[in-house]
């Protein structure tokens, strides 16, 4: 149920009604006002605010303007721990105010025996807590009196200390290699993601692996400035901090400003001039990606179904014994039936004669089963392919390339691939191309993935208007409004198409998924918003790297336009086997 709903189904709930008579409110006047609204616009904080306060300023019980609320000039939204304290944006920290009030109050916390008007307001709070407009956790944090120093170091600490079990192993582990365990520097991911969307540096995971480096990259930039200012004992920076009547500063606003060693008082980040480099540095878009490829020598050696044998089933596909010893009666799959679909270890290249004479090259599929059976035979090799040759009838057949691992990559024509597994005689191959897209196509493309999020989640909250679609509504002077439209939508759809155009996806099944989105775009320019940014969603998928098809059949595709797939004759292709060191900055390339 969207926040409009439950104000609304709250409001007019009878024992509401009864409670705001009680405190001599009119209620009418606000729930019109609210049922004015749309579900969208109760996304903006101000409003819902606004509405969990009954349109009261909640420091001067005064009422509130609805028609200047975002007027940053008269209303703000304060955080009751301040954000030199603790990085909380949860609505349970947040308070819709005059502005005056939120500059005299300041950073100043506890509050509620420092100022008159807060003593004042303890019984307003306590009726918006019995109306269930205020929980008890935020009220419990507007009357607070008082802190310990402990208490304020332990703000710091919580928020640079990580506290996931997992994650402190690998910390303490590092530690104990290193000569000095506090040249070991972390931050938490929340503090790169706070970074990133401070300095509108973007990230997509649906468009390409590139955010990996980045967020490596922003960890190291974050984790400096952190452990640089506060030390690796947040609770004496405090302290000392304390002692000075100096305070710490709010995290947000650190980034901006230059930045000293605690200790030493080395100048170890320089604020916006850095800002620029590091900003630079992520739109560089020139990371080197390499995936992981592996043989596997654990697990199931076949499926678990058991298939009927030949004389109940002419069509069954039993291939496997029920039991392996030749001398036990059940190992005849022609009466007993037996499993089929032998899991792979890894590929390898063979040549063989074909029917005509000719020499050909096939990738063929080695089963964990035979790996396992001739694990300690002396002529091991010479026994796998001899069952290869036997099982896929391959005359006069030779190793080429003894082993290829699963997720290896294939350089096709002018692209690359992951040899993922076999189906029948196709193999079944991912996308291992990455779109460098622009900041600008990486934001639109994450409102497309926000709006699948949405449709999933909250579809009655998502309105179509002139056009276009509201994901996230303009709350600041200085904020810009997240919407999906029909214009952009159809740049996008087009940035695809000449895409796909280019060398790199000029091979496999990229061709029909281009004639796909030429073909159907006048259906595409016909959809409404939402059915655009859907069609794009599945592009977005298809493009990155990976398995994903494209569902294209608002367009007249298929569901699963653009599923890769490799024959196993390879004779007469352009293809390579590159072998890639794990950074990916070396690498050889083998001719198959």
């Amino acid at each position: 149920m969207s926040r409009k709903d439950n104000l609304l189904k709250l409001y007019q709930s009878k024992e509401f009604k009864e409670k705001v008579k009680e405190m001599a409110f009119d209620i009418e006047k606000l729930e019109n006002e609210l049922d004015k609204k749309q579900n969208t616009d109760l996304r903006s904080e101000k409003l819902y605010l606004y509405f969990m306060q009954l349109g009261k300023c909640a420091y001067t019980g005064e009422p509130i303007d609805i028609n200047d609320l975002n007027n940053d000039n008269l209303y703000d939204i304060d955080h009751i721990f301040p954000q030199s304290l603790v990085k909380d944006d949860s609505i349970e920290n947040k308070v819709l105010v005059k502005k005056i009030y939120n500059e005299y109050k300041s950073d100043t916390y506890p509050f509620f025996n420092q100022f008159d008007w807060a003593r004042k307001q303890e019984r307003f709070w306590q009726q918006l807590v019995r109306l269930h407009l205020m929980s008890d956790k935020k009220y419990s944090r507007l009357v607070k009196t008082e802190f310990s120093d402990d208490e304020l170091g332990t703000f710091i600490a919580k928020q640079l200390v990580e506290t996931n079990q997992s994650t402190k192993c690998v910390i303490d582990l590092l530690r104990n290699m290193m000569e000095n365990p506090r040249d070991v520097v972390f931050s938490k991911a929340k503090f790169v993601t706070q970074f990133r969307n401070q300095f509108d540096i973007y990230k997509c995971r649906e468009v390409n692996d590139l955010h990996h480096a980045k967020d490596a990259y922003l960890n190291i930039v974050v984790g400096n400035i952190l452990f640089n200012r506060f030390t690796d004992d947040p609770r004496q920076f405090y302290l000392k901090a304390n002692k000075n009547n100096s305070k710490t500063k709010n995290i947000e606003k650190l980034f901006t400003e230059q930045v000293k060693n605690y200790n030493s008082d080395q100048i170890v980040w320089d604020g916006k001039e850095d800002i620029k480099k590091v900003k630079q540095t992520c739109e560089k878009n020139d990371a080197v990606v390499s995936f992981l490829s592996f043989s596997k020598r654990n697990g199931a050696f076949y499926d678990d179904s058991i298939y009927k044998s030949l004389k109940n089933d002419p069509k069954s596909v039993a291939k496997i014994s029920l039991k392996g010893n030749l001398n036990n009666p059940l190992c005849d799959v022609a009466k007993y039936g037996g499993y089929n679909k032998l899991s792979t270890a890894y590929f390898t290249l063979i040549e063989s004669e074909g029917a005509n004479g000719k020499k050909i090259k096939t990738i063929e599929a080695v089963p964990k089963l035979i790996v396992w059976k001739y694990r300690n035979c002396e002529k091991r090799n010479e026994k796998i392919l001899e069952f290869i040759a036997k099982e896929n009838n391959l005359k006069n057949a030779k190793v080429l390339i003894e082993k290829i691992n699963i997720m290896s990559t294939l350089k096709i024509g002018k692209g690359e691939y992951l040899l993922a597994g076999k189906s029948g005689d196709k193999y079944a191959m991912h996308n291992a191309n990455q779109w460098r897209a622009s900041e600008k196509e990486v934001l639109y493309s994450k409102a497309i993935v926000k709006l699948k999020d949405m449709l999933s989640k909250k579809p009655d909250e998502i309105e179509e208007v002139d056009n276009k679609i509201v994901i996230s509504p303009k709350r600041k002077e200085d904020n810009r409004e997240i919407v999906i439209t029909k214009q952009e939508n159809e740049q996008l759809y087009q940035t695809f198409i000449d895409l796909l155009d280019k060398p790199t996806y000029k091979d496999l099944t990229f061709v029909a998924v281009r004639k796909c989105l030429v073909d159907g775009h006048g259906k595409f320019k016909a959809l409404s918003v939402k059915e655009q940014a859907m069609v794009l969603y599945n592009l977005l998928l298809r493009i990155k790297s990976g398995t994903q098809a494209a569902d294209l059949r608002l367009i007249g595709g298929s569901a699963n336009t653009g599923k890769i797939s490799l024959g196993k004759n390879i004779t007469g292709k352009e293809i390579w086997l590159i072998e890639r060191s794990v950074t990916g900055l070396q690498q050889k390339m083998i001719k198959m």
